[in-house]
């Protein structure tokens, strides 16, 4: 008989190899009181006369080893489904810890270099909040301080991991520290919405964690501009640490994963869901707009080390939920950066879960695509000799939909 391993959490001697030599100061809901105290003493009331803005830094950065980069360029749903599970497997019970235990799963560990982390961890993989940097932008014009602080995953058994990075502004300074532990506080939360969240709450429980921490009159909005990005990070990181929920058994969902694999632009991305619910907001037919990045050098600051074999990618994701009895579409439109040039993707999706799409390589209103609907599984096509894949994994419930932009893979086919 095999026993199954028993799963421990946030051991001393399990601390991942990859913070560093570090040590555990406390859990999150202990040090935060202890934080609470000195930030009063320490910092005056924050932005009496003005607001934080929270946006984010960088869209989400995905890092997977070649096997896995060849299952989602070639669109291999199978085996990408294997590997979702083997994901969950290593990293669902970290965000089931949290969801028990709130801001006590959270520990604060302190490295060699002096740096703060917030994780929680066993030897499956682990989570993490991260402020990487707090200070004057180089080419901010708002004179604020800006804090870019991280939230990320690793899986030991897929070796996949990701990162969100935000920028939170402020009038004044206060410790690195603190921003990390105001997003642990948000992410606990954010976990317990689960995709019924709403974007107001990202905004909403970073004000309430910086007063849980002693820094008051901190009143965080998301500008306009900032919506779309906020939304689709928070949907990466609820579909990876615990991708259970996307799966509805009562409503027809899409998703759609945009990898962009492009070394030399970045992709500007327009989505807009008619007749759809989306995570995060409640009007239909709202347009979020999206910068996606280049691959380039960029690395996940925690995982990558110069020996690393992992591509590293931008990636964007959208979920679609049908509205019941009626007609469901949704359209996203891409634009590379600095040029007039991209293409337009549009899926008509029912209440029974088919779906189909059409795909032109040129930027067109999405309402006057109304014939030259296909229900292929995979569509080419190409914009300035970049090659474009759209791959649909059709089911009843959930429909996976991979975007790859510049899919060397599937261009030599």
């Amino acid at each position: 008989m095999v026993f199954q391993e028993k799963l421990i959490f946030n051991h001393q001697d399990h601390i991942p190899k990859r913070f560093g030599n570090s040590k555990i100061l406390n859990n999150l809901e202990v040090h935060s009181k202890l934080y609470r105290g000195l930030n009063f003493a320490s910092f005056p009331p924050l932005c009496k006369n003005g607001q934080t803005k929270v946006s984010v830094d960088k869209t989400p950065l995905l890092s997977v080893p070649s096997r896995v980069k060849g299952i989602i360029q070639s669109s291999n749903f199978n085996d990408y489904k294997k590997l979702q599970n083997h994901i969950a497997a290593d990293l669902k019970p970290l965000h089931d810890l949290v969801l028990e235990q709130g801001d006590a799963a959270w520990n604060v560990i302190k490295n060699e270099n002096g740096q703060i982390y917030c994780s929680v961890w066993s030897n499956k993989g682990y989570i993490y909040t991260y402020c990487s940097s707090f200070g004057r932008r180089f080419s901010n014009l708002d004179n604020d301080y800006h804090a870019l602080v991280e939230f990320g995953f690793f899986s030991y058994g897929t070796q996949v991991g990701g990162v969100n990075s935000f920028d939170l502004s402020f009038p004044s300074l206060f410790t690195n520290s603190s921003v990390s532990m105001m997003l642990a506080k948000t992410m606990s939360t954010i976990f317990k919405a689960g995709l019924g969240f709403n974007v107001g709450l990202f905004p909403l429980r970073l004000s309430q964690s910086a007063e849980e921490l002693g820094l008051f009159n901190v009143n965080v909005i998301i500008p306009e501009y900032a919506i779309g990005s906020i939304v689709e990070s928070i949907v990466f990181i609820l579909s990876n640490v615990n991708s259970s929920t996307l799966n509805d058994t009562i409503h027809s969902r899409s998703i759609v994963h945009v990898y962009n694999w492009d070394k030399n632009s970045d992709w500007n991305i327009s989505s807009r869901g008619i007749n759809t619910l989306s995570p995060g907001i409640e009007q239909d037919s709202r347009i979020l707009l999206v910068n996606i990045g280049k691959m380039n050098s960029d690395t996940l600051p925690i995982y990558n080390r110069p020996s690393s074999t992992n591509f590293n990618c931008h990636i964007s994701s959208f979920i679609y939920q049908n509205v019941p009895s009626k007609s469901n579409s949704f359209s996203l439109q891409f634009i590379k950066s600095n040029s007039n040039q991209g293409f337009t993707c549009v899926f008509n999706s029912s209440s029974q879960g088919t779906i189909s799409h059409n795909i032109q390589n040129r930027i067109i209103d999405p309402n006057t695509c109304t014939q030259q609907f296909s229900t292929s599984n995979t569509t080419l096509t190409s914009v300035n000799g970049v090659p474009i894949s759209v791959s649909l994994d059709k089911n009843s419930n959930l429909n996976n939909i991979f975007i790859n932009i510049n899919n060397l893979l599937q261009s030599n086919y």
